[in-house]
């Protein structure tokens, strides 16, 4: 029964890839107007605000599968509503739409204009698929309806009921509507077979190689408005998470394009970003709103506050859906690190490589910061520095991100200059990545911190490109010696 319900709502397809980036605009409010906003009043919206955009965007998945029920029939689809009578389906409808609405209208007490935004919401939302608009087959217009509908519009309802300020409003809905426009983008190109086959004209199935631009360029806004957002909560730890979730990131699209030999642009097993701006993201917003909220409110008895226990469960919340996303991670990185790992010699020299190059960092950042007295400071820079390195160093080896951007010049491979051109690709990789996660670390205001690396970058890259370079013949040599080549 259970997995009927799933299965008629399309829980799958929306659930992980939608509620979660519209969470991070509570989260963010919270976090932005914690003095303003007690903590029942952000349990309340935060509730009210996931069961409402659940529902919503359950519902347009159905009213959609409702209008395309001959065209899915003729494309060959089988879903669960085909076998339901009329009266039945109506009634679904009506229990989804109760469900979502009834919460948001009880904490707003019946606000006339929660109403109405409300009811505007289904509306616009139903107008994608239902006649007399159906937008989704009028080109332009359908794609933007269908980014505003699935992405905007619940943030304009959860807008009348927590206080924020408008340039976080402004930057949420912006980027939500991008996110969604390059969403349906890549779900049009993908439905391109399937629509031509049901008579279905979307602006896909007239301009195909606009839609691919689309794609392309969505990414790129998408990209900024994300940077825009980390600058407004400006927490230190969520621009950590933001630099090492480039890691799995671009392991991932390489491992789509290497071993499924699809175009990662255009295809939804994994979307560039997706892991991050609906796992990662939500995971440290949500622990943020933990620790801001739990922070003082410990009793005598070592209990917290029934509000704090509703923070970690959001965390948990999330990361049901994302378990999907985490598990493909891991078997991406297992497929691709079994040739990596196997070969023990190439291994053994990155790592000596890395140590080299790592300690040197350090030492220099420790120099730049007047740090140098504080040995502790060193070493665990130096430790910190080695693992995140040789985590982002393994990954990239395996997407073979150095010999990419070695092979595009005209050089006999090998040579000193082949050598010169690959290793400075990979120390500006790995410098960026160690050298803001150790100023974010060190440097409390994230600004400061950007600031400072700014301007160290160009020694620090230097360092790193001279020591990987000196080192290279003494990894080889230590390595074939531990590995009994010599």
């Amino acid at each position: 029964m259970f997995q009927k319900i799933v299965r008629y709502l399309r829980l799958n397809e929306w659930y992980d890839s939608k509620v979660p980036f519209v969470l991070c605009y509570i989260w963010s409010c919270y976090l932005r107007n914690s003095s303003s906003i007690t903590t029942e009043r952000y349990a309340e919206v935060f509730i009210a605000g996931a069961v409402f955009t659940s529902l919503f965007l359950a519902f347009g998945y159905m009213i959609n599968d409702y209008a395309d029920r001959e065209v899915d029939a003729a494309a060959g689809k089988d879903k669960l509503m085909y076998h339901m009578t009329e009266e039945k389906i109506m009634l679904s409808f009506v229990v989804v739409v109760l469900l979502g609405c009834i919460p948001v209208l009880l904490i707003s007490h019946f606000s006339v204009s929660v109403l109405v935004m409300t009811v505007l919401t289904y509306l616009v939302g139903a107008s994608y698929s239902m006649p007399p608009f159906r937008f989704k087959e009028k080109g332009v217009a359908g794609l933007v309806i269908s980014a505003f509908a699935q992405r905007c519009m619940p943030i304009f309802v959860i807008m009348q009921l927590l206080p924020a300020d408008s340039i976080v409003v402004f930057t949420f809905t912006i980027a939500s509507f991008i996110i969604g426009l390059r969403y349906i983008f890549i779900h049009q190109v993908i439905d391109i077979e399937n629509d031509l086959k049901g008579g279905v004209t979307t602006f896909a199935t007239s301009h195909f190689k606009q839609a691919i631009s689309g794609v392309y360029v969505s990414f790129l806004f998408e990209i900024l408005l994300i940077l825009a957002i980390l600058f407004l909560i400006d927490i230190p730890f969520v621009w950590f998470a933001a630099l090492l979730s480039i890691i799995p990131e671009w392991t991932q699209c390489r491992m789509v394009t290497r071993f499924m030999g699809k175009k990662v642009m255009t295809t939804f097993c994994n979307v560039p970003l997706e892991g991050y701006e609906n796992i990662i993201l939500p995971i440290v917003l949500g622990t943020s709103c933990f620790f801001r909220i739990s922070a003082g409110k410990m009793t005598k008895l070592g209990r917290i506050e029934p509000i704090a226990v509703l923070a970690v469960l959001q965390v948990i919340f999330l990361l049901i859906p994302a378990f999907k996303k985490l598990s493909l991670t891991v078997g991406y990185i297992k497929e691709s690190g079994r040739a990596y790992i196997s070969d023990r010699k190439g291994a053994l020299i990155d790592l000596f490589q890395d140590l080299f190059m790592c300690i040197s960092i350090s030492i220099v950042i420790a120099r730049l910061n007047n740090r140098m007295d504080d040995i502790q400071d060193i070493i665990l820079s130096t430790f910190l520095s080695l693992l995140i390195n040789y985590a982002a160093g393994f990954l990239f080896e395996i997407s073979h991100f150095g010999m990419k951007f070695a092979n595009h010049f005209p050089l006999k491979k090998g040579s000193f200059l082949w050598k010169f051109v690959r290793n400075l690709m990979m120390v500006m990789a790995y410098v960026s990545i160690i050298g803001t996660s150790m100023y974010l670390i060190k440097v409390p205001n994230p600004g400061e911190a950007m600031r400072l690396f700014s301007l160290h970058l160009p020694i620090l890259c230097l360092v790193g490109m001279i020591v990987s370079l000196l080192v290279e013949p003494l990894s080889v040599r230590a390595a074939c010696v531990i590995c009994g080549d010599d």
